[in-house]
């Protein structure tokens, strides 16, 4: 999957939206939040969790994977990315209320992680030294 910032679906056009730039602040958010990141970007992130198996991919809500009963309002938002915090060996799942308007990112244990799928090109890890 290459890569894209999910947009809002409504009947006008969408806004041009600069992938990079919005990516960019994103992660200087995360390091100013104490979260450094290795620079790449994940579509889809497969887990298990307090003995639940959990999917977050890029532009679905991430409640589309959450175990019945569930009810924390993040999990009614898109995911509108997939890091990885290295440092504390952690994988950093961002929606609106966390982790790119306001609050902290989602953090999912490397452990709990049994599928990490990458964006491919212009994001690759290689390709990220503008980042």
């Amino acid at each position: 999957m290459h890569f894209f910032i999910p947009q809002p679906e409504t009947d006008e056009p969408p806004p041009e939206v600069d992938d990079v730039r919005v990516i960019k602040g994103w992660r200087e958010h995360l390091r100013k939040q104490g979260f450094p990141n290795d620079g790449r970007c994940f579509y889809r992130l497969s887990y298990r969790h307090n003995s639940k198996d959990w999917v977050a991919t890029v532009g679905n809500l991430l409640g589309d994977g959450a175990p019945p009963g569930v009810s924390d309002p993040a999990l009614r938002e898109p995911v509108m990315a997939i890091f990885r915090d290295a440092s504390r060996d952690v994988y950093l799942i961002l929606t609106i209320s966390r982790g790119v308007l306001r609050g902290i990112p989602i953090m999912v244990g490397a452990s709990g992680v049994y599928s990490a799928e990458e964006f491919e090109g212009a994001l690759a890890k290689e390709d990220t030294e503008w980042i």
